[in-house]
Formats: C-alpha cells, structure tokens, sequence
C-alpha cells in the first residue's frame, strides 16, 4: 500500500482506522441478503449480487455503506466533529482510503488487489458463461446457478444448499444440512428433516439425484438425507 500525506499523519491514520472500525459495525440490509434457511435465494444472491446489488445501511456513529450496481462499495463516515473518512473499495479488487480532519488535515491510501483478496467476495464478484449445458452463473466464493437449454434451473450457495426448480413445476430445496423438500409437478409434496423423519402425500419418498458440479471451483451440492423407512 503506498500512502502520501500532508500535515498529521498520525491524526489521520487515527481517522482512517476509525472509519475502518465504524464500517465494521453497520448493518447493511439488501435485496439480494439470504439465508441458508433459503437455499434458493441464498444461492442466487451470492451468485448474482454483482450484477445486482443495490444496499445502503447507517449507523448512529456516522457511517454510511453504498454498494452500487456496478458492485463498487462506498464506505463514508465522521465523528460529528469535522473528521471524516472514506473507503472505495472497487469490483476489480482496487482500494481507495482517504481521510480529512476538521483542521485541513488529509491523507490518502491506495492498495491494488493482490493486497485486499477478499474484495472481490465482498463486493459479490461473479461471472457468466455459455455452453452446451446451459448458461452458468458463479461466485468466487464457489455458489453458482445453471440454467439448462430446457429452462431448469439449478441453485447452489456456497455451503452446497441447492435448489432445484423445472418447467413442469417440480421443485426440489435442500439445506446444507441434507434436510429437503419436494413439490412435484401434481403438487404433491414431501418433506425429510435432518434425522430422517419424513412425511409423503404420495407414498415413500425418493431421493433426489444431486446436481452434477459444472467445474472444480464450483460448491458441491449436498446429498439429500435419506427417508427412514
């Protein structure tokens, strides 16, 4: 990281390390957010919040977080005293600090990647691709989402909860911890909890055949549970 200043600089490292630590307590709420609760919607949120985020959150203290569609997040905050200090953190990985004091005082701080690896996963990096088995959509932290030519749709967070969604409505949903559900294309539905336990509208269930991985980097979908019998 290579720093240029003028006047303070101690002062403002101060106030770029308490930007840093007012970013870390700001509750960003978003319209890509999930759960493992959901595998559906976690998977897809991780793989597609690139392309798709748009958050901004608040604390108390006087910072602000904005991750913008293009996956740029801003960090803005000040103590209430004329101090102040931003973050800019870019979907190529790129890190811009910089920092003022009521007094005149300023710095600013720049990092390339290789020294924030985990901006990408922050920023929800993730990348498309086509070939005969679909268009697939993957995240850096390994969740991914494949849409087969016959429109069926596979959903995988980085924890290998899946989801399973076809044409004909069959929808399959399993938890990172194997627990899942089915609604066939009748409606039919089956649910098997994590010990085993099941209940079936239509007799004794059948375990559904786990998504194939579409390449090594990609999560490994979790293998359902089996019903006791």
């Amino acid at each position: 990281m290579n720093i240029t200043s003028k006047k303070a600089p101690v002062f403002v490292s101060l106030a770029v390390a308490g930007m840093l630590a007012l970013s870390g307590c700001v509750s960003v709420n978003s319209s890509g957010s999930s759960s493992d609760s959901s595998s559906s919607s976690s998977a897809s949120s991780s793989a597609s919040s690139s392309a798709s985020a748009s958050s901004s959150a608040s604390a108390s203290a006087g910072a602000n977080v904005s991750v913008g569609p293009d996956g740029n997040v801003k960090i803005s905050g000040n103590d209430g005293n004329g101090n102040s200090a931003d973050v800019n953190v870019g979907k190529g990985g790129d890190v811009n600090v910089s920092a003022s004091a009521s007094s005149g005082e300023t710095a600013s701080a720049e990092s390339s990647e290789d020294s924030t690896a985990s901006a990408d996963d922050k920023a929800g990096s993730a990348a498309s691709s086509d070939s005969a088995e679909g268009k697939l959509t993957m995240n850096d932290s390994g969740a991914w989402v494949l849409v087969k030519p016959d429109g069926t749709q596979i959903t995988v967070n980085a924890g290998g909860a899946w989801a399973l969604q076809k044409p004909d409505g069959t929808h399959i949903t399993v938890n990172a911890s194997g627990a899942w559900s089915m609604t066939d294309a009748d409606g039919n539905t089956t649910t098997v909890n994590v010990n085993g336990a099941f209940h079936s509208d239509n007799g004794a269930p059948t375990v559904p055949q786990v998504p194939a991985k579409p390449n090594d980097k990609a999560a490994t979908p979790t293998t359902p549970v089996q019903p006791k019998q």
